[in-house]
């Protein structure tokens, strides 16, 4: 539904884009920010439910990337009601993503933590 939503606003930006200055009306960039605040609210939920399935693996790395993206699904849904902190939600995303790079495309140590017998 988020995806949907993005599509209507890009289609919706275009419009507006493709219209000279006199003659854009309120409602027309009314359609592009309700579309626009439906989709950060859906796209922070979903982060949010990614967020609490780390936080059930009992590693702490998984646990570590949870937390930020629950704090960064935090974060944009607040954003919906003070569009500023939608910006601030991309950090611990940005976080969360590397965090996410260091846990699983490290290279594989075969005998790691084991000693040499």
């Amino acid at each position: 539904i988020a995806a949907i939503c993005d599509v209507m606003e890009n289609l919706g930006i275009l419009r507006i884009v493709n219209t000279d200055l006199a003659h854009t009306t309120q409602a027309m960039i009314d359609a592009v920010h309700y579309r626009s605040m439906v989709k950060w609210a859906l796209a922070s939920l979903a982060l949010g439910l990614l967020g609490i399935l780390f936080m059930r693996v009992r590693r702490i790395g998984p646990r570590i990337v949870g937390a930020l993206y629950l704090i960064a699904a935090l974060l944009g849904l607040y954003g919906v009601y003070d569009n500023v902190f939608l910006q601030w939600s991309g950090i611990p995303t940005l976080a969360g993503f590397v965090g996410l790079a260091i846990l699983y495309f490290r290279p594989y140590r075969r005998n790691a933590g084991r000693p040499a017998a």
